[in-house]
């Protein structure tokens, strides 16, 4: 715990004198990586970080993504956009890509990263995603921008966006691929759109079960949720791993238990190419 806490310290420390080396009107920098031209906040200490530092973000996630859309889709959903790492480059794999962004900070550069790369096909959109229409409260990480959750809670809070449902927008559309990353607010989101996810082949969830309770989900209620939608279970971790879905979600609860347990699910409704298959880190 202390060893945690002086981390944090250092890094508030650090993230005040990087902000003050961009001074009054700087508000980023620009990273030249392989998932494109990307402005980041200077104090971020995550994506941010591994983008200024490693030149890329998440590389084999991404690069695997591509492989299981066989590098071309109709329309990609990306729930939790952040500033675009994902994004840009899947964009170049779609015919359509729509994002969904709600920290206003984070979406400015999203859009300006867009702009850079010159990414004309893609819609964002500066909403949450819940399970009612409605305004929520944004909880800003200055530290990971990419941690910003939403709360329902909206007494006093000075930063507030418009939460929309998915079924609301996509209902009639037809999804290759949706992402999901946003902060254990994944069910909420779900539950506001079951004509969408019935019409979506591929669903690509972070599974944070810390997270998860901290927006009063149940975390087996979410993969018992995702197992009836789909049949088909993929992980990635030092190979492509994949199960029935009911077999697979089992496994993950009898092993959820421990600190920070964090997984990277791909529910599917058909089987994947083989190349995505075989696919090796």
């Amino acid at each position: 715990m202390k060893m945690r806490w002086h981390k944090r310290v250092g890094r508030m420390l650090r993230q005040r004198l990087r902000n003050s080396i961009l001074s009054k009107h700087g508000v980023s920098v620009l990273a030249d990586t392989w998932n494109g031209l990307l402005l980041v906040e200077a104090g971020d200490f995550s994506v941010g970080r591994q983008l200024l530092k490693h030149g890329s973000y998440d590389k084999s996630q991404v690069e695997w993504l591509l492989e299981c859309i066989g590098h071309q889709a109709d329309t990609i959903v990306i729930v939790g956009a952040h500033i675009g790492s994902l994004l840009v480059p899947l964009s170049r794999a779609s015919e359509k890509i729509i994002g969904f962004e709600p920290d206003t900070m984070n979406f400015r550069l999203l859009s300006r990263n867009l702009l850079l790369n010159e990414v004309h096909n893609a819609e964002v959109i500066n909403a949450a995603v819940g399970k009612n229409q409605g305004m929520v409260a944004i909880i800003r990480n200055n530290l990971n921008t990419g941690n910003t959750s939403v709360s329902m809670d909206c007494d006093n809070a000075c930063d507030q966006v418009e939460m929309v449902t998915l079924d609301n927008l996509l209902s009639s559309t037809s999804i290759d691929l949706m992402v999901m990353d946003i902060e254990g607010h994944e069910k909420h989101a779900l539950e506001g759109g079951p004509k969408t996810i019935e019409l979506t082949d591929r669903l690509y969830v972070e599974f944070a079960p810390e997270q998860l309770a901290e927006h009063g989900t149940n975390p087996v209620s979410l993969l018992q949720l995702l197992s009836r939608s789909f049949p088909l279970l993929y992980s990635l971790e030092d190979r492509v791993v994949c199960k029935r879905s009911d077999v697979g979600c089992r496994e993950i609860e009898q092993n959820m238990g421990s600190r920070g347990f964090l997984k990277n699910l791909l529910f599917t409704k058909s089987e994947l190419p083989n190349k995505a298959v075989n696919w090796t880190p």
